[in-house]
């Protein structure tokens, strides 16, 4: 018999007593229980719009699953894949949870499932029950910190969590998180707050999001991982970088015969009334960078810093002014206030 009759044989004998009995129908307020059936597979659209974790396809975690069917059949004692009626698909229900377990069945041939049919009272509900029923049941696979972090990101997308109300994203990351520790759970709130600021004209930076920001605006970054950009450059958070950015900077330039190195400043939590006082606290940090360096070489040569200061012909470090991150529409033509680099008054240097 092929492994498709198997599975054939096995929809043929879905116990749907046994699985009302083993793992009843239990929902949150605001998701209703409709019905439980048997359903074809291809009368659900699994399509990944619906899909909250980030990981989709994500091969070894569907083979998991697949080798638990094979070997164990299918687990009355766990809840069922959910689904409820379609609006914006053609057919008959739209996949909410079970997207790993659809690709095991996939692989299996499996023509049919069993399903609870469900309705929402609110888009932001069915958000969050998407990440709660991944809270880790076998033959399942749990959401990761990625998922949570692309569901919060969407929930704000979509105006179903207020990016000011730091209580709104804490209690949509305790439900849809709720079997991280407290620990786990904060890292993701504070991940969050890194992409996203509480204020909606205040774009929030770290390293990473700085060199895309600097690869779009055909800055140097990582000291020359731009190659389309003459020169050499770093993207700096606070403190200019600290002291192993001084260091990177003062031994890349003199492996390139002293070629400058520019040092563009970003903010990584800017607030509209502070960003002003906060790239000037980073400019003190910067030209502390170069007393350092004037110090260093007073103090090697037995010279006054004044001397030295006056005498100095190479200077390794540059200001490149500091990326745009104050988007506070502008005009009758609500133009972003910041396209540009910008000075510490953000003025633009271009």
């Amino acid at each position: 018999m092929s492994k498709k009759q198997k599975v054939v044989s096995v929809r043929l004998h879905f116990d749907m007593e046994k699985s009302l009995k083993e793992s009843p129908p239990n929902y949150p307020a605001g998701v209703h229980f409709k019905k439980r059936i048997v359903v074809s597979r291809k009368q659900i659209d699994w399509d990944p719009r619906y899909q909250p974790k980030a990981g989709i396809c994500d091969l070894q975690n569907s083979i998991r699953i697949r080798i638990s069917y094979a070997e164990h059949g299918f687990d009355y004692t766990q809840p069922v894949q959910i689904v409820t009626p379609s609006t914006t698909s053609s057919r008959e229900f739209e996949g909410i949870g079970g997207f790993q377990r659809n690709a095991a069945q996939d692989d299996l041939g499996w023509e049919t499932t069993i399903v609870d049919v469900v309705e929402f009272d609110s888009p932001l509900i069915r958000r969050i029950f998407s990440f709660e029923t991944n809270h880790i049941f076998s033959p399942r696979v749990g959401n990761t910190k990625i998922d949570i972090i692309k569901g919060v990101e969407s929930a704000i997308s979509t105006g179903e969590i207020d990016r000011s109300s730091d209580q709104e994203i804490k209690n949509f990351i305790d439900k849809a998180a709720a079997d991280f520790s407290i620990t786990e759970r904060n890292n993701v709130f504070n991940t969050i707050r890194k992409g996203y600021s509480a204020f909606k004209n205040m774009i929030p930076m770290d390293s990473v999001r700085a060199d895309k920001k600097a690869k779009v605006m055909d800055l140097q970054f990582g000291f020359n991982k731009n190659g389309d950009v003459d020169g050499y450059g770093y993207m700096a958070g606070v403190q200019a970088g600290g002291k192993t950015r001084f260091y990177d900077v003062l031994e890349k330039s003199l492996e390139n015969d002293g070629e400058p190195v520019v040092l563009t400043g970003f903010i990584p939590d800017p607030k509209p009334t502070t960003l002003k006082s906060q790239r000037k606290v980073w400019m003190k940090y910067f030209e502390k960078h170069q007393e350092m360096l004037i110090k260093i070489v007073a103090q090697t040569m037995g010279m006054s810093e004044d001397n030295v200061r006056a005498k100095q012909k190479w200077n390794p470090f540059k200001f490149g002014g500091f990326l745009p991150q104050d988007v506070t529409p502008q005009g009758q033509n609500q133009v972003e206030k910041e396209t540009t680099r910008v000075d510490s008054e953000g003025r633009s240097l271009q």
